[in-house]
């Protein structure tokens, strides 16, 4: 119907990707599919969007192409997102472009942490849940070091220090 083919057009002119609208969707990318199967997600107009692992599988473009698409939905303001991840990386890529998020860690099955990243996601609860040595960054991003990006790196996996 022709509603909904505005709706699919508003998504795709909205997320800057009209350069798909008329591919084969048997004949694009893996990420441009999947960043596909998540405007189709966008067109359903949903309040909230749930997304599992969304940047798995994706090349470096397209996981900041589809981070950069997640943040366009959240300051709409028209939608709420959940996502998982095993990259805490994007917690603080949010958190770092002022996106209100709250992350959480699960241990065993059970959340066990909860709060803003720069709370949760710190070394010892990292190599706790994940096994992973990390270390945390932080980068002034302006010359009057009024703005700092936060990242996590990883450095080796805990099971390395045994051997």
């Amino acid at each position: 119907d022709s509603s909904d083919r505005e709706i699919a057009s508003g998504v795709l002119t909205e997320m800057g990707m009209e350069h798909l609208s008329n591919r084969d969707y048997t004949r694009i990318s893996g990420g441009e599919g999947q960043l596909v199967l998540i405007m189709r997600a966008l067109a359903q107009e949903a309040p909230v969007l749930i997304m599992d692992e969304p940047s798995s599988h994706l090349d470096f473009k397209n996981e900041m192409l589809l981070l950069e698409m997640i943040i366009k939905i959240i300051k709409d303001g028209s939608r709420s997102v959940v996502l998982t991840t095993h990259s805490p990386y994007i917690a603080f890529f949010l958190e770092n472009r002022r996106i209100p998020v709250r992350a959480g860690l699960l241990e065993d099955g059970r959340l066990t942490e909860v709060g803003p990243p720069s709370d949760v996601l710190n070394t010892e609860n990292i190599a706790r849940v994940f096994g992973v040595n990390t270390a945390m960054i932080s980068h002034c991003a302006d010359e009057d070091e009024n703005e700092h990006l936060k990242s996590i790196i990883p450095i080796n996996s805990i099971k390395d220090e045994i051997k």
